[in-house]
């Protein structure tokens, strides 16, 4: 009997053109050496998502033959699709290559949850909003604020999430 399981190491914040990364671990929990297949349900995918197992590009199914009690560890890098910031969550699917459908075991690759509880695989947006705070609260929420005379300066933290890939100076 397969057994697939994903570690998922991806959990968290990631730019536009980083990668994320996540361990599989296959297992062969049956009495028998068994040949196993490791394929993505495509279907799960219609926004483009890059794949790749091992450094090569992960398309369609692979192959391992494995004894019984035995398992592989993989390595899968996910790279963002062409056009959206967050999709839905991709499906694995590990099966028996004897054609045995009760022998299937699936797990899923997210890096986040939505407002929903949705598990996505989610992008920063390269140009999200800036957000000007004071040292005691936000500008969106309160629109003024009160300087003091005697000290006419007012400290202001400006937060946008590309922060690393730019200056302020470059970011106005």
């Amino acid at each position: 009997k397969p057994i697939l399981e994903i570690d998922n190491l991806s959990i968290g914040n990631y730019f536009v053109d980083e990668q994320m990364h996540f361990e599989l671990t296959l297992k062969n929990v049956g009495l028998d050496s068994s040949s196993l297949l490791l394929e993505p349900i495509l279907s799960t995918n219609p926004g483009g998502v890059e794949l790749s197992l091992d450094g090569a590009p992960f398309i369609s199914g692979r192959s391992f033959f494995l004894a019984p009690g035995a398992f592989v560890t993989k390595t899968l890098v996910v790279r963002r699709g062409p056009i959206l910031y967050e999709y839905n969550s991709i499906d694995l699917r590990l099966k028996s290559g004897c054609g045995d459908s009760s022998k299937i075991s699936t797990a899923k690759l997210f890096n986040r949850r939505d407002e929903n509880g949705k598990e996505v695989l989610k992008w920063i947006d390269p140009c999200p909003k800036v957000h000007l705070t004071t040292s005691s609260a936000s500008l969106y929420d309160d629109q003024d604020f009160v300087v003091n005379r005697a000290k006419p300066s007012l400290n202001l933290s400006i937060f946008n999430s590309i922060h690393k890939q730019s200056s302020l100076k470059n970011m106005v």
